[in-house]
């Protein structure tokens, strides 16, 4: 079901969320006491992009490399984003740039979701 490209997708989403989900245990051991969620959730983003690989896996799609780039650039905005959220919640302070982490993110996403259509139908 799974071919090496897409078990190398999700394998690397899988373990950057592994990843994430450390750091987010250790800032927040040090943090004090305190807990942002987050931080604490932010290893989750990454996992959604697992979950995108595997689904398309099964519905047996060609990941494009166009859509690969922007999917993991939306990730990583993402995830980035929702971690430096996390670090300024926990310092009591905050940013007006935040947002624009979750918009490009967001925007990434649905860059990548619509070039994978549109390239998986001029494959056929």
């Amino acid at each position: 079901m799974f071919d090496e490209k897409d078990a190398r997708l999700a394998g690397t989403s899988i373990l950057t969320g592994a990843g994430i989900f450390v750091i987010s245990m250790v800032y927040n051991h040090f943090g004090h006491g305190v807990h942002s969620r987050f931080m604490d959730l932010a290893f989750l983003i990454p996992l959604a992009g697992a979950v995108w690989y595997m689904i398309l896996a099964m519905m047996k799609v060609k990941v494009v490399k166009l859509s690969e780039n922007l999917t993991f650039a939306g990730l990583s905005a993402l995830t980035a984003g929702s971690l430096l959220k996390g670090i300024l919640e926990i310092a009591n302070t905050g940013s007006v740039y935040i947002r624009w982490f979750f918009l490009a993110g967001m925007v990434l996403c649905i860059m990548a979701f619509v070039s994978q259509i549109i390239q998986s139908q001029d494959s056929h």
